[in-house]
């Protein structure tokens, strides 16, 4: 009999939480396959990585030890760019054809611009990804004046390093 192959699109929170709930369940007995544009990592902790709490290695979630241990067959660095849902097959970009018995597509969601004027000006900038939150980091030690949108507890977390009273 076959291993059911699972393949789980996205390295975010939701994807591994996925590839550890299977391995909890069938222990080892299925095929894995994770497709991850980026190193999984956890978006959570980008303020304490930005604030200086952490360091880079700790906000990612995964290593390939991890992966291993978990029997996943990793495609890091890569997109899906086509599904064929009669085939059962995915399409990454560099035309790699994955056929899968189960797929979860678990790619997260994506920054929203502010609805006001001037939000989609030069030296406006989302904080999402790590890329993003870098290239935050670096443009608002740099600046004179710095000023963080957002909602929830994740905006207060992003703006922690740059006040010492937050």
């Amino acid at each position: 009999m076959a291993r059911t192959r699972h393949v789980i699109v996205g390295g975010g929170t939701a994807g591994i939480n996925a590839i550890t709930t299977i391995r909890q369940y069938d222990r080892g007995t299925s095929e894995i396959i994770l497709v991850s544009a980026e190193r999984p990592y956890a978006r959570m902790v980008l303020p304490y990585y930005l604030k200086g709490s952490i360091s880079e290695s700790h906000v990612y979630t995964l290593n390939p030890t991890r992966l291993h241990t978990l029997d996943v067959e990793p495609y890091l660095g890569r997109r899906a760019v086509q599904l064929d849902t009669q085939a059962n097959t995915l399409t990454l970009d560099d035309d790699t054809v994955i056929p899968y018995d189960d797929l979860l597509i678990a790619t997260g969601s994506s920054a929203v611009r502010a609805p006001v004027p001037g939000a989609d000006g030069a030296g406006v900038h989302s904080f999402w990804t790590l890329e993003q939150a870098q290239g935050s980091f670096d443009r608002s030690v740099r600046a004179v004046r710095s000023s963080w949108w957002g909602r929830g507890l994740s905006r207060l977390r992003s703006s922690m390093p740059f006040s010492p009273t937050v």
